[in-house]
């Protein structure tokens, strides 16, 4: 199947993945796709992509650098913690499009550590504003 390449090797078989995101080729493995089982990614495993590029090659017209952070999470199980709240803002709406619900939650989590580190109320109201979710207003109990 175009766009998915085995290669065995004498102890294992890995199975490698190319995902063509915004014109840029990613590859990774089944595994690491199917990390949050109900996430759009984890689906492209086992129903046909309905668009692919000239070489065969699911794509995904979404941004190649958020893909890339959201790849690393889900090769790590963590989030950088160099990434500004812009970047995280961004990785949450990528992280609603494909569906990836324990990302979302940790950058929530995120989110509500840095609010109660500046303890203002009104930079949670536009946090919670921005990313679409009362669920950092609600989680520092403001109205």
């Amino acid at each position: 199947r175009p766009g998915t390449h085995e290669m065995t090797t004498s102890h294992t078989q890995q199975q490698f993945v190319e995902l063509n995101v915004g014109g840029t080729v990613f590859a990774t493995t089944r595994f690491t796709l199917a990390k949050e089982p109900d996430s759009m990614l984890a689906t492209l495993l086992v129903k046909e992509p309905l668009d692919r590029d000239s070489k065969g090659i699911p794509f995904i017209d979404r941004d190649p650098v958020l893909f890339a952070h959201i790849l690393d999470y889900l090769r790590c199980g963590t989030l950088k913690s160099t990434l500004s709240t812009e970047q995280l803002e961004m990785l949450h709406e990528g992280a609603a499009f494909f569906g990836l619900t324990e990302l979302s939650q940790l950058i929530v989590s995120r989110f509500d550590a840095e609010v109660q580190s500046l303890g203002g109320v009104w930079h949670v109201r536009f946090v919670s504003q921005r990313l679409g979710s009362a669920t950092v207003c609600r989680s520092l109990r403001c109205r």
